[in-house]
């Protein structure tokens, strides 16, 4: 017996994907439980500071900031391109609406960014080591 099938009427119903991902546990390096909603958008951030852009083929070539050519030059500019290039990745994100906050400092070999957003869940701070 054949199944019979029915062919596409050119109808589709667009469906949002929720917002709940697995929580990262960044001090112990596990998995632990799911986040949701303003813990999802921070770690979606803190996420994309860690990857450098178009480097790991599981992301496609707009994730991720690209920061490699900036080892080694002046401060002042990385600064100035590193919020450039953060405003550009968040802008493939929906929840993120922009950057409220945003200072870069260099502490020993590396550059301490810290940013305020805004999101459709309200404001969020964070820091990372970069």
């Amino acid at each position: 017996m054949t199944p019979q099938s029915t062919t596409l009427d050119g109808s589709y119903t667009l469906i949002k994907s929720t917002d709940t991902t697995y929580r990262m546990d960044t001090e112990s390096l596990s998995i632990r439980g799911l986040c949701c909603g303003r813990d999802a958008v921070k770690q979606a951030v803190y996420k994309l500071l860690m990857t450098e852009k178009d480097t790991y083929v599981i992301y496609d070539k707009s994730y991720g900031v690209r920061l490699k050519d900036l080892f080694g030059t002046d401060i002042s500019y990385a600064r100035a391109v590193i919020r450039l290039r953060l405003e550009d990745a968040f802008k493939n994100d929906e929840r993120i609406k922009g950057i409220t906050s945003f200072s870069a400092d260099a502490v020993k070999n590396k550059l301490r960014v810290e940013l305020s957003l805004d999101t459709v869940y309200g404001g969020i701070s964070l820091s990372a080591d970069i």
